[in-house]
């Protein structure tokens, strides 16, 4: 299991459906589309990535492999920015 948590620093506001967020110390401003959006949301309801392949893959229709792979890519792209502290259980 990964858990997850928001660099406390971040303002976001959603947009129809796409999430705005600012990293206030930096200024830098980051966008997602409506799928990466509703990962960032569940991400921070949710608080793993475990839960977030579940809840998307009843939500979505593609297997869960390629969901794996695809929230993992955007987890560790958000971490590399900077918007999000990555936790591996056992780790």
């Amino acid at each position: 299991m990964t858990s997850i948590s928001n660099n406390p620093s971040l303002l976001t506001q959603d947009m129809d459906g796409e999430v705005v967020i600012l990293e206030v110390e930096s200024g830098r401003y980051f966008s997602m589309d409506p799928v990466g959006s509703r990962i960032w949301n569940l991400l921070a309801e949710l608080g793993d990535t475990d839960r977030v392949v579940e809840q998307m893959s009843s939500e979505y229709a593609v297997d869960k492999a390629t969901l794996r792979r695809d929230i993992d890519d955007l987890v560790g792209r958000l971490a590399q920015a900077g918007l999000l502290t990555v936790n591996v259980a056992g780790a």
